[in-house]
């Protein structure tokens, strides 16, 4: 029992240990909004030209898969512009093979000057940024430094063209305390070991 005692401790001061990782932007896709209520779509493979088609209107569709030959016309977009709306944000990254059920999205309003944004500090989740009539799905992970922001720079649209930036929104990703998890773990462990011990007295 002491033996595994001491290899959970060993195993969760370790884990405290590791450095903190670099913080990373990945460009999921890019995407043809639902402007004027016409046909959205996607540039899944980059190549500027749209890949997948999406209806104007679907109230009750939530889409639950990642593969485009399960996704069709008529099964996406719900509600207009998918940068402002969970459910449209939750059927995109279904579309990238990540399933949330609950999203909470912050819009920032305010207009840019160029290509570039900054994130709130300390931010982890999705960010959806719309600039001219594209928008832009990013995935987001904190950098571990207290009170950072990273910066996101947005590419060439669909058009082939640079747009600068009209507004964003920030989809957190509600994270799960495992570390304090984790040490109650262990006094729970170091609790039954005193039990053992009791009982052998």
């Amino acid at each position: 029992m002491k033996k595994v005692i001491l290899i959970t401790i060993f195993a969760l001061c370790s884990f405290a240990l590791v450095p903190a990782q670099a913080g990373t932007v990945d460009l999921l896709s890019i995407w043809a909004i639902d402007k004027n209520k016409s046909p959205g779509g996607v540039d899944e493979d980059g190549d500027g030209g749209i890949d997948q088609n999406f209806a104007n209107s679907c109230v009750t569709c939530v889409v639950t898969t990642g593969s485009i030959a399960d996704i069709t016309s008529d099964d996406f977009w719900s509600t207009g512009s998918a940068q402002d709306h969970p459910a449209d944000m939750v059927n995109m990254l279904a579309f990238e093979g990540v399933v949330i059920p609950g999203l909470a999205g912050i819009k920032d309003p305010g207009s840019f000057s160029g290509q570039s944004l900054m994130t709130t500090a300390d931010f982890t989740g999705y960010l959806t940024v719309k600039a001219s009539s594209f928008v832009w799905l990013f995935q987001i992970n904190d950098d571990g430094v207290l009170g950072n922001q990273l910066e996101v720079e947005i590419g060439t649209a669909l058009d082939g063209k640079e747009h600068d930036v009209s507004h964003f929104t920030q989809w957190a990703v509600t994270e799960v305390p495992i570390p304090a998890a984790a040490w109650l773990f262990v006094t729970g462990l170091l609790g039954l070991a005193g039990l053992r011990k009791s009982a052998k007295k």
